[in-house]
C-alpha cells in the first residue's frame, strides 16, 4: 500500500501530538520540515519524542557554537516568553547547569527546526500539510474570555498569525494543500462570529473547509474532551468532499490507565464527584488534577452516602489519556523535563486518536475511496485491508 507522502509545518506544535496522531495512522507518511514553538519545555519535549534528544546526546554533541551565539538564537526567536506575564526569558540568568541547560535548548530548537514565535516569521518552508493548534487560553471556559479578535493581542488572536503566513504563502504560490485547525468547543458557541471570520478568510484565499466537533471518548480513549477541528483542503486540489470520523463505543476505560497501588487521596463525597465530572466535561482531564476512580465502595456507615475513591494523575498516565504512550513519557523524564511541565504539555496537547482518524480519512479521499478507516471497521466493515490497528494504548 502507498502511503500519502506529505510533508508539514506544525504550528503551535507543543509536543507533537499532531505529528504522533498522523503517524499512528499508519497511511500518512509525514516528513516535518519545520514547527513553530515558544513553550522551552514543550520543544524539549518534542526533540526527546520525535527527533530522540537524549541527556549523553547534549554531552556528547560536538558542533555548539559559542554560548552568546547560542543565547541570541534562543532570544531571537522568543523562546521562553512568558505569555501570562508578558515576558521574555532570560538566558542569561544565571545558574550552575546554565551551560548545560542552554546546550540542550539550543540543541532541541535546531533538531526540531523549530522557527519560534509565530508572530516573528516572516514565511514558512513550501510544505503539503500545515497543522495549527492555536491557543484556547482566551477561549476556554477555563479562560477569562478575552477572545480571539484581530489585532486584540490576545494569546488566541495569533490564529490570526497564521492567516498571514497563509496570505503570504499564497502570494508566494508556496500555499499548502490541507490544513489541520483544532481548538475548544467555544471556538463555535461563544466565539462563533470570529470562528465565521476565519472560515471566511480561509475562503478567500483558496480553500474548501470541513469543521466538526469530535470527542475523545468517541475515539478510543477513556476521556470527554471534546474539539473542534477544521481540516482545509486547497479547491484546486479538486478533491471532493471530505468526511468526519464517526462514533464508536470505547472499550478502553480510565482504570486501564491507572496504576495499581497508586497513591489514593481521601473519599470524595459524590456531590464532589459530580463538580469533579462537571469540569472533566468541559475541557477534559485537567493536567495533575485528582480524578475521580468510580468503582463499587460501600456506602459510608456514618454518613449513610457513598464515596468514592480519587487519585492525582501521573504523568505518564496524562500523556496515555491524550494517546502518547508511557514510552514517550519516560523519554521527556529522561531529558529533566519536571513532572508539572509534563502533565501541562500533555494538558496542551492533541488527543492523537483524533488526529489519527482525521489523518485516514484525508488518506482516503486522496490515495483510495475503498480504504476502511478505523472507525468504520469498528461499527462493523469488515474488508479492512489489516493495518490501523494501532488505536488502542497498552495498558499501565
Amino acid at each position: 500500500m502507498e502511503k500519502l507522502k506529505l510533508t508539514a509545518n506544525i504550528l503551535f506544535s507543543g509536543i507533537g501530538c499532531q505529528e504522533r496522531g498522523l503517524e499512528n495512522s499508519g497511511v500518512v507518511d509525514l516528513d516535518v520540515l519545520a514547527v513553530s514553538e515558544i513553550d522551552k519545555e514543550a520543544v524539549c519535549g518534542y526533540a526527546a519524542v520525535h527527533k530522540g534528544l537524549t541527556q549523553e546526546m547534549v554531552n556528547s554533541y560536538s558542533f555548539y557554537p559559542d554560548e552568546e551565539e547560542m543565547i541570541k538564537e534562543l532570544t531571537d526567536k522568543n523562546i521562553g516568553f512568558n505569555p501570562e506575564k508578558g515576558k521574555a526569558y532570560n538566558w542569561n540568568r544565571n545558574r550552575k547547569d546554565k551551560e548545560y541547560e542552554t546546550r540542550k535548548h539550543w540543541l532541541a530548537n535546531r533538531l526540531c527546526h523549530n522557527l519560534g514565535d509565530i508572530s516573528r516569521i516572516e514565511a514558512l518552508p513550501m510544505a503539503d500539510f500545515w497543522s495549527c493548534s492555536f491557543p484556547c487560553t482566551d477561549i476556554s471556559c477555563a479562560g477569562k474570555g478575552k477572545g480571539l479578535e484581530e489585532s486584540s493581542g490576545t494569546r488566541s488572536s495569533l490564529v490570526w498569525q497564521v492567516m498571514r503566513l497563509l496570505e503570504r504563502a499564497v502570494q508566494d504560490d508556496t500555499q499548502p494543500e490541507y490544513i489541520l485547525f483544532e481548538n475548544v468547543k467555544d471556538l463555535i458557541g461563544k466565539f462563533k462570529q470570529d470562528f465565521e471570520k476565519i472560515l471566511a478568510a480561509l475562503h478567500r484565499l483558496g480553500y474548501k473547509t470541513y469543521w466538526n466537533v469530535i470527542n475523545a471518548k468517541n475515539c478510543g480513549i477513556p476521556q470527554t474532551r471534546e474539539r473542534v477541528f477544521i481540516v482545509c483542503i486547497r479547491e484546486e486540489t479538486g478533491l471532493g468532499r471530505y468526511t468526519f470520523p464517526v462514533s464508536f463505543e470505547c472499550s478502553m476505560k480510565v482504570g486501564d490507565i491507572l496504576s495499581p497501588g497508586s497513591d489514593i487521596s481521601h473519599p470524595i463525597h459524590d456531590k464532589r464527584l459530580v463538580a469533579l465530572l462537571d469540569t472533566l466535561a468541559g475541557d477534559g482531564v485537567p493536567s495533575g488534577m485528582a480524578l475521580p476512580v468510580v468503582q463499587d465502595i460501600p456506602v459510608n456507615e456514618k454518613t449513610k452516602k457513598k464515596h468514592y475513591s480519587a487519585q492525582r494523575l501521573t504523568p505518564t498516565q496524562c500523556f496515555q489519556l491524550m494517546g502518547l504512550t508511557p514510552e514517550d513519557a519516560d523519554k521527556c523524564r529522561g531529558l529533566g523535563i519536571a513532572n508539572s511541565q509534563l502533565c501541562r504539555q500533555a494538558g496542551n496537547g492533541i488527543v492523537t486518536n483524533c488526529v489519527q482518524l482525521l489523518g485516514e480519512h484525508l488518506y482516503k479521499l486522496v490515495k483510495d475511496p475503498s480504504f476502511v478507516c478505523t472507525d468504520e471497521r469498528m461499527n462493523g466493515k469488515t474488508d479492512v485491508p489489516g493495518i490501523c490497528n494501532q488505536m488502542y494504548m497498552e495498558t499501565v
